[in-house]
């Protein structure tokens, strides 16, 4: 605070006083100037003691407003610094993260992976049994068929030998009973209803091959006996 103004206004009221006593035709002290001005000076003591005061506290506001603006600052340097590593934090926390669900995702395609393969082997492995049973059950079904044809070349081979000793049978009897008439007449109708019986008997047998299954039997059968 500026005490050049105080002081000379308290000059310029002494002088005005010390004037107007003078003036009066009385000496200074008689009206106790040197009193008055003794207060004014203690008075300016004290104020002076007061602005010194006031300047020391508005030092030490300055002083501390400067402390509250330097721990502001530090605490934004902190709080950009704790930002910062929040966000570090999170970045290797995501990092992590990412890792972990890469190695989860490989082991998991692993094991799809080996299962996948567990069970094309089986699978391969299961179609190699049922092809080898497969040809197993046609290897029989061949071996069947070709032992039924065999079979049936014989039972053909065996009626046409049949056929022919009876129709050279026939023929002889024909022959001797060819002096009496009424015994070829006897002779032929025993023909006929033997040969009856043998169609008869032969369609019957093409019969039950169709019906057991035995196509190619049956059509053997009923080309031997002329159906």
């Amino acid at each position: 605070m500026d005490t050049s103004q105080f002081d000379t206004r308290i000059g310029i009221d002494g002088q005005t006083a010390a004037s107007a006593l003078a003036s009066a035709g009385r000496p200074p002290d008689d009206i106790g100037l040197h009193t008055r001005v003794t207060r004014l000076e203690d008075g300016f003591f004290y104020v002076r003691r007061d602005i010194s005061d006031i300047r020391s506290d508005v030092r030490d506001t300055k002083e501390k407003v400067a402390l509250v603006v330097r721990a502001v600052d530090k605490l934004g340097s902190d709080i950009l610094a704790l930002d910062a590593k929040v966000d570090h934090k999170f970045a290797v926390l995501d990092a992590k993260i990412d890792s972990k669900v890469d190695v989860l995702e490989a082991k998991l395609d692993s094991k799809i992976d080996v299962l996948e393969a567990k069970l094309d082997s089986k699978i391969d492995a299961l179609e190699a049994k049922l092809d080898s049973k497969i040809d197993a059950l046609e290897a029989k079904i061949d071996k069947k068929i070709i032992a039924l044809d065999a079979k049936i070349d014989g039972v053909e081979t065996t009626l046409r030998a049949d056929i022919r000793e009876t129709r050279v049978e026939i023929a002889a009897l024909t022959k001797s009973l060819s002096q009496y008439p009424t015994k070829l007449q006897l002779a032929l109708c025993a023909v006929a209803g033997v040969s009856a019986v043998l169609i008869g008997a032969t369609a019957l047998i093409a019969l039950l091959l169709q019906l057991n299954g035995y196509p190619v039997a049956a059509k053997a059968v009923e080309a031997i006996s002329g159906n």
